[in-house]
C-alpha cells in the first residue's frame, strides 16, 4: 500500500470534521522510513488545537471510514500537550515525522544538544532493562530477541546521530554507518548480554 493516496483520502475529511483546528498532520514509522511491508501500520501524527472527548470522537469517526482502518495508529495530541512534552521524547517525533499538513517545528518544546544526550540515555536504559528482564524472567528469552533488536535499532539511530551529527532513519542506510559490534546487535548472532553491554556504554557516555 502506498501511504500517499491513503493520506490524500484521510486529510480532507479530517479538516472538514475539525475546521480550522488541525495544526499538523504527518506520517512516521515504517512508511515514513520507506521500509513498509504489505501489513505495515499507518503511523499518523496529528496535532489539534485541543483534544478532548468531542475531538477524539471526530477523529475516530474519520478513521473508521478509511480503507485499512484497522492498520491506522499513531500519535494524536493537542498543542498544549506537545509543547509540554519531555523534549528528549519529542525529539524522536521531530526526527521521524514527514510533514503532510502544517509545520511541526513551531509546535515542539525547546531542544538543545542535551536533548539528544537525554534521548540516547533514555532509549539505552529502556533497552538495558528490557534485555535484563527478558534474560531473568521470560520462559523463552531468545524468542524475545526480535522485539529487543527493534528497540536496539531505534536506540542505535539516536546514538549514531549523537556521534556523527547526522540522523539516518532507514535500517539499510544506517547499517553501513555503524561500528561492527553495533551491526552485530541487529544480526542473527545477537545476545541479551551484548544488548545490555552496549546499552550500558551509551548510558555512561
Amino acid at each position: 500500500m502506498d501511504w500517499r493516496p491513503w493520506m490524500d483520502a484521510f486529510l480532507p475529511p479530517l479538516l472538514e470534521a475539525l475546521p480550522g483546528r488541525v495544526a499538523f498532520v504527518g506520517i512516521q514509522g515504517s512508511f515514513g522510513r520507506g521500509e513498509a511491508g504489505p501489513e505495515s501500520d499507518v503511523d499518523l501524527v496529528v496535532v489539534l488545537d485541543a483534544l478532548g472527548a468531542a475531538e477524539l470522537a471526530a477523529c475516530r469517526g474519520v478513521l473508521e471510514k478509511m480503507p485499512f482502518a484497522d492498520r491506522a495508529c499513531g500519535f494524536f495530541c493537542d498543542r498544549a500537550a506537545l509543547a509540554a512534552w519531555p523534549a528528549f521524547d519529542a525529539l524522536q517525533l521531530r526526527l521521524d515525522t514527514l510533514p503532510v499538513y502544517g509545520s511541526l517545528e513551531e509546535l515542539l518544546p525547546p531542544m538543545g544538544k542535551e536533548t539528544l544526550d537525554e534521548a540516547v540515555r533514555a532509549a539505552a536504559s529502556a533497552l538495558y532493562h528490557a534485555a535484563c528482564h527478558t534474560a531473568l524472567f521470560d520462559a523463552q528469552p531468545e524468542a524475545a530477541l526480535p522485539a529487543l533488536q527493534k528497540a536496539a535499532f531505534f536506540a542505535l539511530r539516536l546514538a549514531h546521530c549523537r556521534r556523527s551529527g547526522q540522523y539516518t532513519a532507514a535500517r539499510q542506510s544506517l547499517l553501513p554507518k555503524l561500528e561492527p559490534e553495533e551491526r552485530a546487535l541487529l544480526g542473527k548472532d545477537c545476545t541479551l548480554p551484548a544488548l545490555m553491554a552496549w546499552a550500558r556504554g551509551e548510558m555512561e557516555s
